[in-house]
């Protein structure tokens, strides 16, 4: 028997233990120790999967599904296994591309499938016929939009975004310059609750920087903010830990022993 057996942690990565381009040591081995000691430990992102697979994350091993693009994909570290998928249709990407008729600030828009992303821009050539052709280029399924904002006015345009889109979509923010779309189903909440619940575990906890982390601390049994998070993650959180630059992950870790 371990002292982390039954608590799974979801864990944000920008922002919150991933900083200036790096995973301090001592979050590292903070992750090992808790695994080594029966817990599981998994990212929860915006971020495609393959990053925590192979790229900049892959100095740590998650030892349970990632919950990539906003809870939207739940996903095997290998990508073998893929637990959930989850979709933004055609006609929905048509509609959200509307927020830059409607929304004042938006300058293109990034749309991710499992394996690739395109930009749409909004320029001299965008015209009805040119977005159906730019969605109708795909071949595998949406799974998240990115509205990207120009600098002025960011938090009216997502506040205007957000009064619009929310019936239809899962409108979220994970950086100052970006709104992202995805599924109503789709959330980190709902995917780790999901998780907690495949696994067996007791204590789900969810920790996160901003706003697009605000259902998933909301979901969690203990939600932790870390010190640089954002004020409306903040008032939602059981907890609030140190800065992100001080190993948050480690903190957190060191509070549950």
């Amino acid at each position: 028997m371990g002292k982390f057996d039954g608590y799974l942690i979801c864990s944000d990565f920008d922002g919150t233990i991933y900083i200036d381009k790096q995973i301090s040591e001592k979050n590292i081995k903070a992750i090992e120790y808790f695994q080594s000691e029966g817990g599981y430990f998994t990212f929860a992102s915006g971020r495609n999967y393959e990053i925590f697979a192979t790229g900049i994350a892959s100095v740590i091993t998650p030892n349970a599904p990632i919950l990539a693009y906003n809870g939207a994909f739940i996903v095997s570290i290998d990508g073998k296994n893929v637990y959930y998928q989850g979709e933004v249709t055609k006609e929905q990407m048509l509609h959200a591309f509307t927020a830059y008729d409607r929304c004042e600030g938006i300058k293109c828009f990034h749309v991710n499938t499992t394996d690739a992303v395109k930009v749409y821009t909004f320029d001299e050539k965008d015209s009805p016929e040119a977005r159906r052709e730019f969605v109708d280029s795909f071949d595998a399924p949406f799974v998240k939009m990115i509205a990207v904002m120009h600098d002025d006015h960011t938090d009216e345009t997502y506040a205007e975004v957000k009064k619009i889109f929310s019936p239809d979509f899962n409108i979220t923010r994970s950086w100052k310059f970006g709104i992202e779309f995805n599924s109503l189903s789709d959330s980190k909440g709902r995917a780790a609750r999901w998780l907690k619940e495949k696994l067996g575990c007791h204590t789900l906890i969810c920790v996160g920087d901003y706003d697009n982390d605000i259902d998933m601390v909301e979901a969690a049994d203990i939600g932790y903010a870390v010190g640089n998070a954002t004020d409306s993650l903040k008032a939602v959180a059981d907890r609030v830990t140190v800065n992100c630059k001080e190993s948050a992950i480690a903190k957190i870790i060191e509070d549950l022993m």
